[in-house]
């Protein structure tokens, strides 16, 4: 769970296992819940924009943790300076670190991340998520850090990779053999291709790219990420805009990122994040593209409500359609009012039968369309 600054004056002596998530500054909430829990035997803990050294954390669990076997943690914050990390670094390095618990610790920073952010983890890597930029420096008090059982990154999940280096070769022996979900900003190099060439189970890709690549580039590497991942599932555009475009050039359309793309085995497209509104004609073309062939799910941003009959009657292997249309006005003070939805009354009219219709709670401009067989 995710805690706020509450103070805990309760004792909960029958829990034996805790994960907790604190984004912050929150030594004095760490304290006071950890008091609490004296049977505790396994702790898994993450920390965002907040650190604390080796010397804290044994004091906290001589103090309040007796029986503590298990201890998984992971923190993320940014670094001062050369010698703090250091400091902190042979924090974790004294007796109760390395003998009594044999608690190893790792961490890892890209000397070119301008936010200067370090991440420090107990091992093995424990955690579903991990951010990583390479090139990657790595620092381990852990004598035995190239064993196949420390250095294994098998919890992660969601890998988000980042890279510095576009044109130099990055040589690496990580591997991430069940994750599932990729997230990676263009431009990229072959490290990257190496890597997906072992994500045997990945099935979902999130792209962005970078406003200084060229459209062209940007396609061009997109492909290749698509060739050497031939089992994906779900592709999401997180931030992708192409500016060859603006003008609306009819002739120009066919060369627009999600028609060109070729793929054979995506079923959910997500192309919220790609900065455009489909007109009458790019419809037409997002229907033929390979892309969107055998597309189940599918979020797009269209300019009129025409659009939407025409993308639900066109595309036979659709299931849901969530959409942003240029020509639907409603907005939030709309829910506090007595005021008919007649942007939703107007789709169910026109819409097949077979069609559910609801717009979405949270984000009102979406339109949630579920197609029944």
């Amino acid at each position: 769970s995710t805690c706020s600054g509450v103070e805990i004056q309760t004792s909960f002596s029958s829990l034996t296992e805790l994960n907790l998530v604190f984004v912050g500054s929150q030594y004095g909430i760490i304290e006071n819940m950890l008091q609490h829990v004296p049977n505790l035997c396994r702790l898994k803990i993450e920390t965002m924009y907040f650190e604390m050294n080796g010397h804290e954390w044994e004091q906290i669990i001589r103090n309040y943790l007796p029986k503590l076997e298990v201890f998984k943690l992971k923190m993320r914050f940014g670094v001062r300076s050369e010698k703090y990390k250091n400091e902190l670094f042979n924090s974790f390095q004294t007796r109760f670190w390395l003998e009594e618990h044999q608690w190893f610790v790792r961490y890892h920073y890209n000397l070119d991340d301008s936010s200067n952010m370090i991440c420090l983890y107990t091992l093995p890597y424990s955690f579903s998520y991990l951010d990583i930029f390479f090139p990657v420096h790595f620092k381990s008090t852990c004598p035995n850090d190239n064993d196949d059982y420390y250095s294994s990154y098998n919890y992660v999940q969601h890998l988000v990779y980042r890279s510095s280096l576009t044109n130099k070769m990055i040589v690496s022996n990580l591997n991430f053999p069940n994750t599932t979900y990729l997230s990676v900003t263009l431009p990229i190099n072959n490290h990257l291709l190496s890597i997906i060439q072992k994500l045997h189970r990945l099935s979902s890709l999130e792209v962005s790219r970078s406003k200084s690549m060229s459209d062209i580039d940007a396609q061009l590497q997109l492909q290749n990420i698509l060739n050497y991942a031939p089992h994906l599932y779900s592709l999401r555009f997180n931030s992708w805009r192409e500016d060859q475009f603006l003008n609306r050039n009819s002739s120009m359309t066919e060369k627009m990122t999600p028609i060109v793309l070729k793929t054979r085995s995506i079923r959910q497209v997500n192309l919220r994040g790609y900065d455009w509104w489909f007109n009458d004609e790019e419809c037409i073309h997002i229907r033929d593209s390979s892309l969107i062939k055998h597309c189940e799910v599918l979020f797009i941003k269209v300019q009129n409500r025409m659009n939407i009959l025409y993308l639900v009657n066109s595309l036979h292997t659709l299931r849901a359609l969530i959409v942003q249309s240029r020509d639907d006005n409603w907005s939030w003070s709309n829910y506090s009012s007595s005021i008919d939805d007649q942007y939703v009354q107007w789709l169910q009219q026109n819409l097949p039968p077979m069609c559910s219709i609801k717009r979405d709670s949270r984000f009102v401009h979406c339109i949630r369309i579920w197609i029944h067989l």
